[in-house]
């Protein structure tokens, strides 16, 4: 019988002319197939990487609710040396991983395999993480089985972590998932396996589609993370319009209209894709669930398979939330599909959020769907933020020390998303100008999104390219001077500084007093023009 996900995938939701407007509902084009030549041998296919199993399984008490979840892993062994599992360890106040991750077993066709837990920065990227080490090589397919602890949603813990209350249980993979250290490619097959103790009417659910059928996935252990996995009654809104396919899932009572704000979040995403020429038919699935210690914040993570979030019962639909979704939906793009890294191995956070928080306001405005008023406000606001901030000139080791370590004033890990937003809108407007409009950003973007699908995948499953890509880029297109201001404004930190006409026709901007930059809506433009790109005055 196909699932409760399974079936709404199958209905469709008006979307509204806002995303037909952007050719996003067009029917794709079938592919050219090259014909072999005659009597030529066919290739044969690449062989697909090792397999690794995961098994899920919600334990649920007496009254059918999960409230924990005991998971298996199984693989043959990947290296000589004793094996090596691990899961994220972040110091931020929720429990330890030691209290989240019980009653460990780890073996093989041996028997027993004896481990040593240990807690530390990671060698390969300096994230602590609690490890699994076996104390011998494995002989034969390894098992790792354990049971991962949830907390009710009405204490405190990690918003993304393993949560449950009367709506069911799930969170990201991060909170819960101990895996191989491994960074190679794996063909990850992951199951449900749903005692029939538990409640029929909790459905199984994750970013990498719906129901108890396994699931397969060829990427690193590691870009399970950020999957979201639950076991809940969720509230289904789903979206079909041409080869854009969205089911959200809101698990909770929220306090604003969910299926508006499943609506609105399948038009931004329509309006992503077409900005970057994306016309993947893959279905997406979105994930928010009510947290209450949230009140009347809303937080989230994009990731490559879909995107999760938490909000508190009082979160309302107001700008915020529209920039939130719009925001995490676009990393499925930027910072997913894209990470760029420098040459001393430090993250490039200035592209992975900044240029996310750059597009995700554009975007929208571009397609009407973002009012210029909303606009005028956010950029107002980052604008402040970024020159207001005593860290300012924070390096880019700083910052990642700051969002990945918590080392530091954790205000520093607000300064990619404003430096970076700002210097995507000085980028773009030098590469229309000095093209004469044939040229921008997004034509940029776009070409390294095609350089990134042939990249080397990083230990979260992201394609990644080194900085010099990015910046070779810069030079191709502003030439010694671009490149200059590149190494100005990311690797020296200083303020990037767009001209008025950066943001269209609608805005503009002003020096009240010397200094001093305030951003203003132009008069006598009306709202139809505001997301025209900007023509320099």
């Amino acid at each position: 019988m196909p699932s409760l996900l399974e079936r709404a995938l199958r209905s469709t939701a008006p979307l509204g002319p806002c995303l037909a407007s952007l050719g996003a509902c067009a029917a794709p084009v079938p592919p050219t197939v090259a014909q072999p030549t005659p009597h030529a041998p066919e290739p044969a296919p690449p062989a697909a990487p090792p397999p690794i199993d995961f098994v899920l399984s919600p334990v649920c008490g007496a009254d059918g609710e999960p409230t924990a979840l005991d998971v298996q892993v199984s693989l043959e062994p990947w290296s000589a040396e004793p094996p090596v599992f691990r899961i994220a360890d972040p110091e931020n106040g929720t429990p330890p991983a030691r209290e989240r991750v019980l009653g460990l077993a780890l073996s093989d066709a041996a028997g027993e395999l004896p481990y040593a837990v240990t807690e530390g920065p990671d060698p390969a990227d300096q994230e602590r993480r609690l490890f699994v080490k076996g104390a011998r090589p494995a002989e034969g397919r390894l098992t790792l089985r354990y049971r991962a602890r949830s907390i009710a949603t009405s204490d405190k813990g990690a918003p993304f972590g393993l949560r449950h209350d009367e709506h069911g249980l799930g969170g990201t993979a991060d909170g819960f998932l101990v895996a191989p250290s491994i960074a190679a490619e794996r063909t990850l097959r992951v199951r449900w396996a749903i005692a029939a103790s538990c409640q029929p009417d909790l459905e199984p659910l994750s970013a990498l589609g719906p129901g108890p059928s396994p699931a397969v996935l060829v990427a690193p252990p590691d870009a399970l993370r950020q999957a979201g996995f639950f076991l809940a009654r969720p509230e289904l809104v789903t979206v079909d319009a041409g080869n854009l396919h969205i089911a959200f899932a809101f698990i909770g009572r929220f306090a604003f209209d969910t299926r508006a704000a499943a609506r609105y979040a399948a038009a931004v995403l329509g309006a992503e894709r077409a900005a970057f020429g994306d016309d993947d038919p893959t279905p997406f699935y979105a994930f928010m669930r009510v947290l209450p210690e949230l009140t009347t914040r809303v937080t989230g993570g994009g990731n490559a398979y879909g995107y999760t979030s938490v909000a508190g019962p009082e979160a309302v639909w107001d700008a915020r939330m529209r920039d939130h979704l719009a925001h995490e939906l676009l990393h499925h793009w930027v910072g997913v599909r894209l990470w760029l890294r420098d040459a001393d191995g430090v993250s490039g956070y200035w592209l992975s959020e900044g240029f996310t928080v750059h597009y995700s306001r554009v975007v929208p405005l571009r397609a009407g769907l973002l009012p210029p008023a909303e606009f005028l406000q956010q950029l107002d606001r980052t604008w402040r933020s970024l020159h207001e901030s005593p860290h300012r000139g924070a390096s880019n080791r700083a910052i990642e020390d700051a969002l990945d370590r918590g080392i530091g004033d954790p205000v520093i890990g607000r300064i990619p998303y404003w430096r970076g937003a700002l210097y995507a809108a000085e980028l773009d407007a030098a590469i229309r100008q000095a093209s004469a409009g044939k040229r921008s950003l997004d034509v940029v973007m776009r070409e390294l999104f095609h350089l990134a699908r042939t990249a080397p995948r990083n230990s979260a499953g992201y394609a990644e390219l080194p900085e010099s890509a990015f910046r070779d880029r810069v030079a191709a297109e502003l030439g010694p001077a671009g490149v200059e201001r590149f190494d100005a404004v990311i690797r020296r930190g200083e303020p990037p500084s767009p001209p008025g006409h950066a943001f269209g026709p609608c805005f503009d901007r002003r020096e009240p007093t010397p200094g001093a930059v305030e951003w203003f809506r132009v008069e006598g433009v009306p709202d139809e023009r505001c997301g025209e790109p900007g023509v320099a005055r």
